[in-house]
């Protein structure tokens, strides 16, 4: 029990490197997970399905919970029968494995002995699966819970078992604030957060162009150029030419050409 347990002096711990995994080792492709709520109703065909998911887990966020509770509650909130409800939970998981983009920087950074860890809900065979889809190939080992980093207690736990984590996490609150008040070295990272140009397509309704241009981002590792090269890429090259890219396309059409001439020097 951590809360029992009785945290060693800071100087007499071992270092341990931690690793967030969602946000910060991997990221969804559709960036938001509603949109993998919306993808699974719109390929079943059942009508009110995301927002029932939604409001499947909010209640039952106030104690430890899996996607298995999750779906649950869902087959007694939408009358479904069981075999429905595995379906549509199995439905979830090949949507949040198709979603897997890899978020190569950081990844980058994982050394051998890294201990990842996550407040997370998808069953630790399906997380595993995730990351050898990202390109992670050795099974570090993975501390997962609903709320362990947010709560404090994984954090209180591995003080107590004698280590002093520097971790990484895209969260503020859990993966730094927290930590950092159970004692640990803690560094913010938030990459996978939609760059202003990324934001801009997303409410321009252009959310594909959006989504690609931010995996392209996160796949890319800025290596041999300086960062303030690579995010000027992503930021203003990048952007620029899909915008012209695109309105070459319109125009060609709205003009009917089928055939675009281009003249360099």
């Amino acid at each position: 029990d951590p809360a029992t347990e009785p945290a060693l002096p800071i100087r007499s711990r071992r270092s341990l490197q931690t690793f967030d995994i969602f946000d910060t080792l991997i990221a969804r492709r559709c960036i938001e997970a509603r949109q993998i709520f919306d993808e699974v109703e719109a390929r079943t065909g059942l009508v009110g399905f995301a927002a029932a998911r939604i409001e499947a887990e909010a209640q039952i966020q106030h104690r430890e919970y899996t996607l298995a509770d999750i779906y649950g509650g869902l087959r007694r909130s939408l009358s479904l029968a069981e075999q429905a409800a595995e379906e549509l939970m199995r439905t979830e998981v090949l949507i949040e494995l198709e979603n897997v983009v890899p978020i190569a920087g950081q990844i980058r950074e994982l050394p051998q002995e890294a201990v990842l860890i996550t407040d997370m809900y998808l069953p630790v065979p399906v997380i595993r699966e995730m990351l050898r889809r990202a390109g992670i190939a050795h099974d570090y080992p993975i501390l997962i819970a609903a709320h362990g980093k947010a709560g404090g207690e994984v954090w209180r736990h591995l003080a107590a078992q004698g280590f002093q984590c520097v971790h990484v996490g895209d969260n503020v609150s859990s993966d730094v604030r927290v930590a950092r008040a159970c004692g640990m070295r803690a560094r913010l990272t938030r990459v996978a957060t939609p760059s202003a140009f990324e934001r801009f397509l997303l409410a321009r309704g252009a959310p594909a162009a959006a989504r690609a241009l931010r995996a392209a981002r996160l796949q890319t590792v800025a290596v041999g150029v300086p960062e303030w090269l690579y995010r000027l890429q992503f930021e203003l090259n990048l952007p620029f030419l899909l915008t012209s890219a695109i309105d070459l396309l319109h125009k060609a059409s709205a003009s009917g050409s089928r055939k675009v001439l281009f003249a360099s020097r």
